[in-house]
């Protein structure tokens, strides 16, 4: 499946409502991103989070000031 989408100025993307049906994406889920190889990746939370020990994630430090 192909689908396209336009960034807006404020670093926001509408997921296309074929992609949020195909992976079951609903208001208020919560998605990951994975960026490979110049390629942006994304699961339901829930998907990733079962499949956390094949992904390399990052850790979940604070950031530094």
């Amino acid at each position: 499946m192909e689908a396209f989408a336009r960034l807006t100025s404020n670093g926001r993307v509408t997921i296309p409502v074929a992609v949020r049906n195909a992976l079951g994406i609903r208001p208020g889920d919560d998605v990951h991103f994975r960026v490979e190889e110049g390629v942006v990746l994304l699961a339901r939370t829930v998907e990733a989070l079962e499949s956390a020990g094949s992904m390399n994630l990052p850790s979940h430090e604070a950031p530094r000031s």
